[in-house]
């Protein structure tokens, strides 16, 4: 496991480290997202992923997608005439497929954002967008979590307690976990987060445990 120390202050340091255990991303009810990948004649291969979002659009959509997704503003025109499409996010990744999602009216619709509603609270315009951040962040491996430590001294003593040379030095120090938590997607989201909690955590302790 990769580890590296942010930021250290007094009997404290906070640890970035890699969360290889990291589930993959769920949005649940958000936008259909397609997976692909080009074929040897040049056509796209794609199909349904459920596992981030579980909303499926229908086969006609898919259908059109293998027949002329490769031409992305067709594709486009086609979901913004027939399915009432608002927006769309392509996700071009280095592994062997690539990614779409977008919004189709029948979407909006089951997620209850009628016309009405959208006018009455525009604020909730593109929520429910399955995130191809944190997707892109998970597929790439770029998943981390955070520790927080605390300096801890230990004196060797022998039987009748009297501090002893061990190893040529008298005091030991290691690092225990005070506090973690894992499941960030992205280096930059998750060291905001850890630095965050690094600073409330040392609200909390400062003046105590100090020696």
């Amino acid at each position: 496991m990769t580890e590296q120390v942010i930021d250290e202050r007094g009997q404290y340091r906070l640890v970035l480290v890699d969360d290889y255990d990291a589930q993959e991303p769920y949005c649940d009810g958000g936008t259909p997202l397609l997976r692909y990948s080009t074929s040897w004649t040049g056509g796209l291969r794609g199909e349904q992923v459920t596992n981030i979002t579980s909303y499926r659009v229908s086969d006609r959509i898919l259908e059109a997608f293998q027949e002329f997704g490769a031409d992305r503003e067709k594709f486009e025109r086609y979901l913004r005439i027939f399915h009432g499409m608002r927006s769309i996010v392509w996700l071009s990744n280095r592994g062997a497929y690539d990614y779409v999602t977008f919004d189709t009216q029948h979407w909006r619709d089951a997620m209850g954002l009628t016309e009405e509603y959208l006018s009455e609270h525009p604020d909730v315009e593109g929520t429910g967008f399955a995130n191809l951040d944190e997707y892109a962040a998970w597929l790439s491996g770029e998943t981390y979590g955070y520790r927080i430590e605390r300096k801890q001294r230990w004196l060797p003593v022998n039987d009748e307690n009297e501090v002893v040379s061990f190893l040529d030095t008298t005091e030991q120090v290691t690092w225990e976990e005070e506090d973690s938590c894992y499941g960030y997607y992205g280096h930059g989201v998750a060291e905001g987060a850890a630095r965050e909690a690094f600073d409330l955590f040392r609200g909390a302790h400062d003046g105590r445990d100090e020696r």
